[in-house]
Order: structure tokens, then C-alpha cells, then sequence
């Protein structure tokens, strides 16, 4: 693949325009769709995993539920949130029908409904278990272990496909800095793959000119902004 890279240093200085306040500050991300927001909460006792905020900052919709790793012994909600938190990426499907999170830490990815702005789970694919020790830390209450896979990494939605970024680098093993991107249908099925030389992680899909632009560091260039293009 050919790359061309340009400098960030031109958008250090942007701005934001307007300000919102939220009515709960328990936020851990916001995604804005159509005039409203959709909230990723931060895993506390008590709190929903996702909220659908109106226009002026208000509840509309809120959604607790979080995948079942019971069976490999972690059935605490609040431990199974700690392990999204921080390592979850979401991406709206730009018609605002639906939406898909990606967890690094193992590997897994959900598929979501926005229809009638409330939030239903579509389908859940799961590739890689998280590995996680308990610790008594309040604020961090685990701890990653040698040997998980830190899957998926990053996540960019079109209305055609979900594209993944994803490292198969073992937890604690050094090797390869090799990623891929991976793409699905919306149905959860895969349906390409590329490798990455020198990995990907921060990226956006250009789905008219069939290119991924990305941002990543490189020890002798800094930031760096680049692209490459992509097949049908």
C-alpha cells in the first residue's frame, strides 16, 4: 500500500464553537445523532450503560444491560463495565439506525438498534475472552493478565460496512507492531481484512474516494496524517 502523510501541527489550535451541559456528568463518551446524544456512562454502581440525551441535555432512554462472561467467572456488572470502560469504541452508522461498540481487552463486538430512539441489542459476536485478575483497588478494581489478545482497538461505521482496527499481540508478549483492519456487514459476518504494517489505531473511512485516513506517531517524523486506499 502507498502512503502519503502530512503534518497535525496545522490543527493544534481548533475549537469548539458551542457548549452543552448534560444533566448527569457520568459521562465516559458522547455521540451526537440526529438532534439528540448518545451516552456511554461510566461504569459505576447503579448506572446505565448507555443514555439517549435530548437536545437540551435531558434523559430520554436509558439501556443497563452488559454482556454475560459469567461463565468464565466475571459476574459482577460492575467489574464486566470496568472492562469496557476505557477500552470500548462506538461508531453511529451514519442513517442513524444503528449503532456498534467494539471492546479491546479480548476481542468483541455488538451491534445495536437507535430505531424509534430507544437502543436494542442486534446481534453479538464475540472472538477473544478477556483475561482480567480482581485487584482491591476501588478506582481500578482489575488488572490485565499475560496473554490476552488486545483486540479490537478502534471502530469506524459507514452505511455499508463496520470497519475495525485490531491487534492479535499477545498481552505482555513482544512481537510484531502489525495491525488489521477488519471489515464486517452490519449483520456481524466478515467480509475483507487488510494488514497494517506498523500498526492502526485512530482512523476515518472517505467511503466516496475509497481511502482510510488515519493519525499515528512515528519516532522520526512526530504526527503524523495519512491515507490509503481501499477495494471494493
Amino acid at each position: 500500500m502507498l502512503y502519503k502523510y502530512y503534518s497535525m501541527q496545522d490543527y493544534y489550535n481548533a475549537t469548539p464553537s458551542d457548549g452543552l451541559s448534560f444533566r448527569d456528568r457520568r459521562i465516559g463518551g458522547l455521540h451526537p445523532f440526529k438532534d439528540k446524544y448518545l451516552i456511554e456512562k461510566t461504569p459505576v454502581q447503579g448506572n446505565p450503560r448507555f443514555s439517549i440525551f435530548d437536545s437540551d441535555g435531558e434523559v430520554e432512554f436509558e439501556y443497563t444491560r452488559y454482556p454475560d462472561f459469567s461463565s468464565i467467572g466475571y459476574d459482577d456488572p460492575n467489574i464486566v463495565g470496568r472492562m469496557f470502560f476505557g477500552r470500548s469504541r462506538i461508531s453511529i452508522k451514519p442513517d442513524n439506525t444503528k449503532f456498534v461498540i467494539t471492546m479491546g481487552g479480548g476481542a468483541m463486538l455488538e451491534i445495536f438498534s437507535l430505531a424509534g430512539d430507544t437502543i436494542s441489542l442486534i446481534k453479538e459476536k464475540r472472538f477473544y475472552p478477556p483475561k482480567y485478575e480482581l485487584t482491591n483497588k476501588i478506582a481500578n478494581p482489575i488488572a490485565s493478565l499475560p496473554g490476552m489478545v488486545p483486540g479490537f482497538l478502534y471502530v469506524c461505521a459507514t452505511d455499508s460496512y463496520i470497519y475495525a482496527s485490531f491487534s492479535d499481540k499477545l498481552q505482555g508478549v513482544s512481537g510484531t507492531t502489525d495491525h488489521y483492519l477488519y471489515v464486517f456487514d452490519w449483520e456481524g459476518n466478515p467480509v475483507k481484512s487488510y494488514k497494517i504494517a506498523g500498526g492502526l489505531r485512530c482512523f476515518d473511512v472517505d467511503v466516496e474516494n475509497k481511502r482510510v485516513y488515519f493519525a499515528k506517531s512515528d519516532a522520526e517524523k512526530g504526527e503524523l496524517f495519512g491515507y490509503f486506499d481501499i477495494l471494493e
